[in-house]
């Protein structure tokens, strides 16, 4: 019988870890657009935040072309 390889025995797990950080991508980048977009200007659209979060969260990614302006103290 033969062996599978390791990335079909833990296929389900695989899937399940994209489909993960893929909502935690989309859930954080809408928050963030929330949070900056009336400090920012670079956070116009929610596509800006989608394209800063995939581009700040890839290990591979040492900086973004948008930087996050936190609001004024109350």
């Amino acid at each position: 019988m033969a062996s599978r390889s390791a990335v079909a025995e833990q296929y389900e797990e695989l899937v399940t870890a994209w489909y993960i950080g893929f909502l935690v991508l989309i859930f954080s980048s809408f928050l963030v657009y929330l949070v900056e977009k009336e400090f920012n200007t670079e956070f116009a659209t929610y596509a800006d935040a989608l394209w800063w979060g995939t581009v700040s969260h890839f290990p591979e990614s040492t900086s973004s072309d948008i930087d996050q302006k936190n609001p004024p103290p109350h």
